[in-house]
Parts: C-alpha cells; sequence; structure tokens
C-alpha cells in the first residue's frame, strides 16, 4: 500500500474502495500532507495524468501537402535514420518503390523536432 493512501484512510476512517485512488492536488509526490491528498475514482484520475498528444503541422517531403502528425512518431523516425515526414503511409510506400527503383534519389533524413509534454493542470 502506498503512503498517501495509507494516509487518507487514516484521515477519513475508511478503506477506499477498488474504484478509488489517491491524488496529489499540487502534482508534487513529495507533499504528502494530507490537505494536498483528494481521493478520485481511477478513471477520473488517469484522465487528469494522461498526457496529452502533441501534434506538429508537417509537409509532406514526397506530395508536399500539409498534414498532422504526431511529434512522438517523428522523433522515433528521425532516431532510426528514416527519410520524412510523409502525410500518410501511402506516400511513404511510394518513396520506398521509387528509391528501390531507382526512379528517385534518397531523400535528407528528417530533422528531431524539439518536443514538449503537456500534461492537464488543475
Amino acid at each position: 500500500m502506498s503512503y498517501p493512501k495509507w494516509l487518507i484512510e487514516q484521515h477519513l476512517g475508511r478503506f477506499l474502495a477498488d474504484s478509488e485512488t489517491v491524488d496529489h492536488i499540487n502534482r508534487d509526490f513529495t507533499d504528502d500532507s494530507v490537505d494536498n491528498l483528494q481521493v478520485l475514482s481511477k478513471s477520473a484520475h488517469s484522465k487528469l495524468d494522461a498526457v496529452r498528444v502533441r501534434k506538429d503541422e508537417i509537409i509532406c517531403i514526397y506530395c508536399h501537402q500539409k498534414s498532422m502528425k504526431r511529434s512522438a512518431d517523428r522523433r522515433h523516425n528521425a532516431k532510426l535514420g528514416k527519410a520524412g515526414p510523409f502525410c500518410s503511409r501511402k506516400c511513404s510506400g511510394k518513396y520506398g518503390a521509387d528509391i528501390q527503383n531507382g526512379r528517385i534519389a534518397k531523400l535528407p533524413i528528417q530533422d528531431s523536432p524539439v518536443s514538449v509534454t503537456y500534461r492537464l493542470d488543475k
């Protein structure tokens, strides 16, 4: 059992239900004062702690159309040294076929975007 859960159970004088969990209000997990703890349903707690997906507007290097892509996908592909970004799997496949058949030269490896992870503030 976690210490914050034990503290809140002692404060409330009851055990928490299986569907309940304890959340730190100010997001400081070292601050275990009872004033900083709240009881939430597990689904509400998950929604508060969910990482928000950040999408970037990109221009496809194959068809030159604008599109929105997840930053995580772009970083992953850049780490693997892949060309891109592409607006779709269709453009990526056409590019690969053109490379294999010698119709075009390889395009430059995509730059890794600077990304920030956003969390929902209370």
